[in-house]
């Protein structure tokens, strides 16, 4: 649903803080920024918007050299000063420092010096935490130490399998890449069950057709009932539709257990294209202008591409508040302080009621030294909106800086009473600083349920209708009183219904077995010898079938023998790597969020799990196969 804004604003109001707004420039004349004398020009401003990546290069050339020489203090030197500059310019992270250091810490992994190289990948896991080549090479160096370094290694594995949710870029490309997959799974798991019930109930659904059609034609009958069975191909639905319309022809024969797997594959199956048509429509959005900007800002902090990038967007979207908000914000990271003042001022006129305009030029004039202007600044943050807990801690912390404690406690304590996790998060913080009010991550996913379709317009399609269709059959089919459904003799297998053993008695055999087994009357030797080497046939073509299918498809003989629940899980866990292994293996360089080195280390892990679910699956079999009798 689309979000309004509504925008009221009054002439008179507007006109008075326009005018207040103006005024703070007047205020500021003669004060420097960043302890300097005088005001700065614009140049001076660009100058300085170089300096913080300078320094980073800086000390990086002086960590380059202390590895070079081989001294241990001044590498851990500039590595912390790198580490600060990253905390002092609010950077998510520094990819191409932290790949630089993976490559230095190979180098001390190949001369054996393992505790060398392992600090080296922690510290680039820091320098940048999205990105899983440091945890993949962190987990390399643990898996050297044998046995005792299995745990740290899987540990560490897991963190990079996680690393891209450390930015909003990697969360959409994570949660859209692994939807996919297990959707796939999914859909191949519930075709893999269909298949299975296909095996188990098919001479059922065959008999019932003959005795419904007669057995004067046998040969035309037969065919008519596998024609049934493989309806969806010869209408031309393609054969994934054969899973929801065997699911529904076979419901009545199924067991209570394999009715409600059933059932929740009808619906995955239903839920299918519209998790396919979210993920594509989550990748177009995402490339959205008014999204992507963000996105990009969010991911990568105040660098000089996502500031470029940004104001040709805020330049494209002059009436954007939030726009001019984070682009004032980040001109602010960047120590570009008079144009993110003039952008708030401009900010400001056209938009007086919005108290972020207020804190976020209280906190630029208190980087300059500033406490008046500041708190008068933050107090009118505060009176437009007592709400938001950023700014009472705010004036907790002009008022500190003025000695009015007691007021600095008593703004504390109603910031905690606002938000005492962010607080106490805040008060955390090594650098005492005021706090900027600037969108956040939500606005993000807020776009999204704006630009992508409603859920429920997804389920508009003939994908979802026709497996609701299959549902609906299947239920019809479940409900409908039946007069003469057909059973499986538990001796020999063989398909019977009432007509064929007319018994006052509910009894799981034939008529033939039924005499054998349960009457005992007068059944010649012949007969009871042809019946018990059709019995045996029986046992046998069922134990090759459950060898075969679990071999082919782990899980399936489970299904098969009733155990539908460890089946179908087994099953599960076989499909999932096996997805996860084909995926890497055709996309391995789709993104450097999961790089090809990553890959190699995931792929024993997964084949380790494959290999373990198929042991878990076949040794029963084996084991069974083997015994006696």
């Amino acid at each position: 649903m689309r979000l309004l804004i509504l925008f009221i604003v009054l002439f008179l109001q507007q006109s008075i803080l326009a005018q207040d707004v103006l005024v703070i420039r007047d205020e500021k004349k003669g004060r420097g920024a960043e302890g300097t004398s005088g005001p700065l020009t614009e140049e001076d401003m660009a100058r300085l918007s170089q300096v913080g990546f300078r320094l980073f290069y800086e000390k990086w050339r002086d960590f380059e050299s202390a590895f070079k020489d081989g001294d241990p203090e001044k590498e851990e030197k500039a590595l912390k000063q790198i580490l600060a500059l990253r905390s002092q310019y609010s950077l998510p992270k520094l990819t191409e420092f932290a790949v630089g250091l993976i490559q230095h810490g190979k180098e001390e992994l190949s001369r054996n010096r393992l505790d060398a190289a392992l600090h080296l990948f922690e510290t680039a896991a820091r320098l940048d935490p999205s990105l899983p080549y440091a945890y993949y090479s962190e987990a390399k160096v643990h898996l050297t130490k044998g046995i005792r370094g299995i745990g740290p290694a899987g540990a560490a594995c897991l963190d990079g399998f996680l690393a891209p949710l450390h930015t909003p870029a990697g969360r959409m490309y994570f949660y859209s890449k692994y939807m996919l997959i297990l959707w796939i799974t999914l859909l191949s798991l519930g075709f893999c069950y269909a298949l299975v019930l296909f095996v188990k109930y098919n001479h059922l659904f065959r008999h019932e057709i003959v005795e419904m059609l007669g057995s004067s034609r046998p040969g035309l009958t037969n065919f008519l009932a596998w024609g049934l069975l493989f309806l969806p191909l010869f209408l031309l639905l393609g054969p994934f539709w054969l899973a929801p319309y065997w699911m529904m022809i076979f419901w009545p024969h199924t067991r209570l257990s394999e009715k409600a797997l059933s059932f929740l594959f009808f619906l995955l199956i239903a839920a299918g294209f519209p998790g396919y048509r979210w993920v594509l429509d989550s990748s177009r959005t995402s490339s959205d202008p008014s999204i992507a900007s963000y996105i990009s800002v969010f991911s990568e902090g105040a660098t000089m591409k996502s500031i470029s990038d940004f104001e040709k967007y805020a330049l494209q979207n002059p009436t954007n508040s939030d726009a001019s908000i984070m682009l004032a914000n980040l001109y602010k990271t960047d120590r570009r302080l008079t144009s993110a003042t003039e952008i708030l001022q401009k900010h400001l006129a056209s938009h007086p009621d919005d108290p972020r305009g207020y804190n976020n030029l209280a906190v630029i004039f208190f980087l300059q030294g500033e406490t008046d202007t500041p708190l008068r600044l933050a107090q009118k943050a505060s009176d437009l909106d007592s709400r938001n807990p950023i700014y009472p801690y705010n004036l907790s912390k002009l008022q500190r800086a003025k000695f009015n404690f007691s007021e600095a406690q008593r703004f504390l304590d109603i910031a905690r009473s606002l938000d005492p996790v962010m607080v106490e998060t805040l008060e955390a913080s090594p650098q005492e600083r005021l706090v900027d009010a600037i969108p956040t991550e939500q606005m993000i996913w807020q776009k999204f349920k704006k630009e992508n379709p409603n859920k429920a317009s997804l389920i508009q399609n003939p994908f979802s209708f026709l497996t609701i269709g299959f549902l609906i059959g299947a239920m019809l089919f479940g409900f409908r009183k039946r007069k003469n459904p057909a059973h499986e003799c538990i001796k020999c297998g063989k398909a019977f219904c009432r007509k064929c053993q007319p018994s006052n008695k509910d009894y799981p055999f034939c008529i033939q077995c039924l005499h054998i087994f349960v009457r005992k009357d007068g059944v010649s030797s012949l007969s009871r010898k042809d019946k018990m080497d059709e019995i045996e046939q029986h046992a046998r073509r069922q134990g090759l079938f459950l060898r075969l299918s679990s071999l082919v498809m782990p899980g399936a003989g489970s299904i098969y023998r009733d155990q539908t629940l460890s089946g179908v899980l087994l099953l599960l866990f076989w499909l999932l790597p096996l997805a996860l292994l084909v995926f890497n293996w055709k996309f391995a360089n789709i993104s450097y969020l999961e790089p090809a080195e990553g890959i190699k280390i995931l792929t024993p892990f997964l084949i380790f799990v494959l290999a373990l679910v198929y042991l878990l699956a076949n040794v029963p079999q084996l084991v069974k196969s083997k015994s006696p009798g």
